[in-house]
């Protein structure tokens, strides 16, 4: 069946090519095609963009069955509805007809009816169109006989001065089918003038004696091809305007089930690729249970609200990490093992120095093989997110912070400009940047520069702050201490040492006397705002366009948010890190063959892609590398003061 109408749909859209192409024939010899045929001759380039997406539709079985062979005939619904409203149709009148079906019939339009009801819309608009092209080609085709035939009798006039009409036409039943062959008669033979007054007083006759008003046929004729024009009209301008309609409008106006959906109280918030991946198993687990979508939907909502958690909870299937870890180790260690076994007895006279020397090699391949596989198996799901593109909320107020070493008042200047860039690029209330400048290891605790930075980079955040007028750019420098291991002057524990006292001075638990002894200058005296979460940046980072609102989207859904263990040393759910993947932008990807190699695409943007990461999808863990997202009172509790000195 899907094989019948997918043949249907392309002798439907060569019938049209053809047709068009006769048209531009025609027109080449100047030959006035109709305004109905102008419509097509104009808008044809709207049926081939449609082309390929129809083909592809029509070779998906489950969209051929909710197209044509579902619980309601979808093609046959919107039929109706078009013929109805003349097939004229824009976004509101399909979203109005398409709930009157629903009240009326007590049907509710499943989810992937919905994804198929604009590309139904146009196979129904296409077959229309199709019906109009052979009627009017037909018109044509007698137009043109019309017009050799007054040529004929033009020139018979002229030379006989009278003719007998009954020798050029034959008034039988199969001319009175063809009222717009009568009616280009008609208008020919008025245009030849006196010289034919006879003939038309003939014809007149003819007709009379089949009982034939000539008036009431041009009438029809005209009324025939008025309609024509303007149902040739709505159709192009509906392809036009069903193509503008976002499938967000039809699930939100249209789907019952998004109706009890967005009675949750993150759901409306969340992003569209989130939304996806909700509906994608509202459907699945749906058909597991055998049950309507609105009705799983209905019982979900139903229990969410009586034990208060957000219905992603229940949507989302609990995985057995711990037991897919062991297997996971257990194969790699048999076959590496195995394997390693049976290939040193061709390699090396004592096997069990073999075994030793192969695990290493052979395991890399096996754990290669095994990755490969598990991700077949475990395919990547998209982090859940709110979506903050219109800004971040006070309640997720952020700090995006780029810690370095600063070592010169250019490089203050030059931090900031990229400070001020991931600015514009993520422009927000209640996000606030800062520059945590470390000072350079010295055998001196005081280097003659230091006071400069110190004042430049106070100046840089006045003048940001003056310029944008508001308190959002930041400045700290750190003092040097002395390290023993190191037997030189430089700040405490380096980066992570200023991450953690930074996370204290935000938190506000960072004494007076320790800011004193740490910092030589800080903005934050007056900095009451609660921050949420930090984002860490390095000197050669990136924030692109709007990537602070997917981060802290990201880890502000319900989904997300980490739940620590009684003892509160560790998150047993959500995250309290999150890391996008990085990649090298467009000129460092050129500067050499190797980055060529190993950048991938640069530029490209992975902020809104779902890139495979094996431990993340596998095992729901991932490594930190100082560059993305952190929940600040989860950090600090459970880090804070953990890692030995002078060890990181």
């Amino acid at each position: 069946m899907v094989r019948k109408y997918k043949k249907i749909f392309i002798e439907n859209k060569k019938a049209i090519f053809d047709y068009y192409n006769y048209l531009i024939e025609l027109t080449r010899n100047h030959y006035f095609i109709g305004t109905s045929n102008e419509w097509l001759a104009d808008n044809y380039y709207l049926i081939v963009e449609q082309e390929k997406e129809s083909l592809k539709f029509l070779n998906n079985r489950k969209n051929y069955n909710n197209a044509f062979h579902g619980k309601v005939n979808l093609y046959e619904v919107l039929y109706r509805i078009l013929k109805h409203n003349k097939f004229k149709v824009d976004g509101d009148i399909l979203i109005k007809e398409l709930n009157r079906y629903q009240d009326n019939f007590n049907y509710y339009f499943t989810y992937d009816e919905i994804n198929s009801l604009t590309i139904v819309t146009y196979l129904v608009l296409l077959d229309k169109l199709v019906s109009i092209c052979k009627q009017e080609e037909a018109k044509l085709k007698q137009s043109l006989e019309v017009k050799a035939l007054i040529q004929t009798i033009e020139m018979d006039l002229n030379k006989y001065h009278e003719i007998d009409l009954h020798d050029y036409i034959n008034l039988n039943d199969e001319i009175f089918s063809k009222p717009a062959y009568l009616e280009g008669l008609n208008s020919g033979l008025k245009e030849l003038g006196q010289l034919s007054n006879d003939v038309f007083k003939q014809l007149n006759e003819m007709l009379a004696r089949k009982n034939i008003n000539l008036n009431d046929l041009i009438e029809h004729v005209y009324q025939d091809n008025a309609e024509t024009n303007i149902i040739i009209s709505n159709i192009f301008n509906s392809i036009t305007k069903v193509n503008r309609i976002q499938i967000e409008t039809l699930y939100r106006k249209v789907n019952k089930t998004e109706y009890i959906l967005l009675m949750d109280d993150y759901y409306g918030q969340m992003t569209r690729e989130t939304k996806s991946y909700y509906r994608s198993q509202v459907i699945t687990n749906a058909k597991k249970k055998k049950m309507t979508e609105y009705d799983y939907v209905k019982e979900l909502i139903a229990r969410s609200t009586k034990e208060k958690k957000h219905i992603g909870f229940y949507l989302k299937k609990k995985q057995n990490i711990k037991r897919r870890a062991i297997i996971y180790l257990t194969i790699l260690s048999v076959l590496t093992l195995s394997l390693s076994y049976f290939l040193a007895k061709f390699l090396i006279p004592l096997r069990l120095l073999g075994t030793l020397l192969l695990i290493i090699p052979i395991s890399e391949a096996v754990m290669e093989i095994m990755n490969r596989t598990y991700l077949k198996i475990y395919r990547p799901i998209p982090i859940p997110k709110l979506d903050f593109s219109d800004g971040i909320p006070k309640s997720s107020s952020t700090m995006t912070v780029i810690v370095t070493i600063l070592d010169s008042v250019s490089k203050v200047d030059k931090m900031f400009d990229k400070l001020e860039c991931a600015y514009l690029a993520n422009k927000s209330d209640n996000l606030y940047f800062t520059l945590l400048g470390d000072c350079t290891s010295s055998k001196e605790e005081v280097m003659p520069y230091d006071e400069l930075i110190l004042d430049a980079g106070m100046k840089r955040c006045e003048v940001l702050n003056k310029k944008y007028g508001k308190d959002i750019f930041h400045f700290i420098y750190r003092r040097r201490l002395y390290n023993e291991g190191e037997e030189e002057w430089l700040g405490f524990e380096r980066k992570r040492g200023a991450l953690e006292q930074f996370n204290r001075l935000l938190l506000g638990k960072l004494p007076i006397e320790e800011q004193e002894q740490n910092y030589w200058g800080h903005t934050f005296k007056n900095f009451h705002k609660k921050i949420k979460y930090v984002i860490t940046l390095d000197q050669d980072t990136q924030l692109i366009l709007g990537a602070a609102f997917s981060l802290v989207g990201a880890m502000a859904h319900p989904l997300n948010r980490p739940v620590l263990n009684k003892q509160h040393t560790k998150v047993i759910s959500g995250y309290g890190i999150m890391q996008p993947h990085v990649s090298v932008d467009v000129e460092s990807t050129n500067q050499s063959l190797y980055t060529q190699i190993y950048a991938g695409i640069g530029g490209y943007d992975v902020y809104n892609k779902v890139v495979p990461n094996f431990y993340q999808d596998v095992f729901e863990e991932g490594s930190f590398w100082g560059k993305g997202i952190y929940d600040l009172e989860t950090f600090d509790e459970i880090l804070s003061g953990l890692f030995p000195l002078n060890r990181i």
